[in-house]
């Protein structure tokens, strides 16, 4: 049985990043590979990037191990609320952990991640090649991984155009590629501009799975009242106070209860991937600004309702652009809302192109883990 190491963005808080990599390992197994997880990857070397100036380099270069160690850990530490034992309950379901390995040199990777005993490192999904979270990609772009057993699986760049210094960082790691993929049009476009070869672009992963394979791991949340009907918020960036005034006169004109998922004030700020997609499952409407809640209401053929995002994150909307024009699900944008009409409940998904796009996906791993190059 071969093995695969699957490198991606490691958050044990986010519900879209855990649920895309249970996907990822779950279609993988299904194919009759051994796959897991790979540990979040910290690399003193990988700490300077090509955008620091000259006298942010020689600090960090001169900074000693332990204390740049001991730096890390406060970034990757978790505090241990019940949010996070849910997420763990979760990753324990595909025996993934949160595990991290810091090493002075890139040249220590290979032996730390088994690379001798690895067929094929998979990047991908989520936001992974997002140059705008990571100055260095030498981890997530498999910068240490042979050319012959990398490849990219719907990793997402997320924005639409990129700065000099961020061209040259992703261009160092590309030519090595023998399959590129990527989430979004845009993002395919950049990369094979930078590239100069063929890129594919394939759906999320959690795309792959019906609705059967998701309700096996959906769990109802402990502070759910049996038959309560609820509007389910979703919102990663800001809720602006034109949102909450849509929010607050649907839910009174349809006598709905209001769960936000997202308010840590709220006992459903606690609930983990297992009972997010529970939630989404069971909700009469989903009012959202997030790739995944958009993604999972679509599976469960819920109506949703999508806003633009709104904080200080550089935008990254092309991700539900692309979903939305891929899928045709053109009328889910919140500009399109009339309150005044009873069409908010109202769900026309066609699923024949969710089956001409996974067919692509598929066809795109069948080919790039048959060990044959692309070219």
């Amino acid at each position: 049985m071969k093995k695969i190491l699957v490198i991606t963005i490691n958050d044990y808080l986010n519900y879209g990043n855990r649920l895309q990599n249970y996907a990822m390992i779950k279609i993988l197994k299904k194919m009759g590979f051994d796959a897991r997880n790979a540990p979040q990857v910290c690399c003193k070397e990988d700490y300077i990037c090509g955008n620091d100036a000259f006298w942010k380099r020689v600090l960090k270069m001169a900074m000693p191990f332990s204390v740049w160690k001991n730096r890390m850990k406060k970034i990757f530490h978790y505090e241990k609320t019940e949010r996070y034992s849910n997420f763990l309950k979760f990753a324990e379901l595909y025996n993934d952990f949160p595990k991290i390995i810091y090493c002075r040199k890139n040249a220590e990777l290979r032996e730390k991640l088994g690379e001798d005993e690895i067929d094929f490192f998979i990047a991908g999904s989520d936001q992974v090649w997002n140059p705008g979270f990571f100055s260095n990609l030498y981890v997530n772009m498999l910068g240490f991984a042979p050319a012959s057993k990398k490849i990219a699986v719907a990793p997402s760049i997320s924005i639409d155009k990129l700065e000099k210094w961020q061209e040259t960082e992703m261009k160092k790691y590309l030519s090595s590629f023998n399959f590129l993929s990527c989430r979004e049009k845009d993002g395919s476009k950049i990369l094979q501009r930078l590239s100069g070869k063929n890129v594919e672009t394939i759906i999320d992963p959690t795309l792959m799975l019906d609705k059967k394979e998701w309700d096996q791991v959906a769990k109802k949340p402990v502070y759910y009242k049996d038959k309560e009907k609820y509007i389910l918020i979703y919102f990663l960036g800001n809720i602006l106070n034109e949102y909450n005034s849509v929010i607050e006169y649907i839910s009174k004109k349809f006598n709905l209860k209001i769960i936000n998922i997202g308010d840590v004030k709220s006992s459903y700020y606690q609930c983990g991937p297992s009972e997010f997609i529970w939630l989404v499952k069971h909700c009469e409407l989903m009012l959202t600004d997030s790739f995944h809640g958009t993604v999972f209401s679509y599976i469960y053929d819920r109506p949703v309702k999508v806003f633009h995002r709104s904080d200080n994150l550089r935008s990254m909307n092309s991700r539900l652009t692309n979903l939305i024009d891929t899928l045709k699900l053109n009328r889910i944008y919140f500009k399109d809302i009339n309150l005044e009409e009873d069409n908010l409940f109202e769900v026309a998904y066609d699923k024949s192109y969710l089956l001409r796009e996974q067919e692509r996906f598929q066809t795109y791993l069948n080919i790039s883990l048959s060990g044959k190059t692309d070219n």
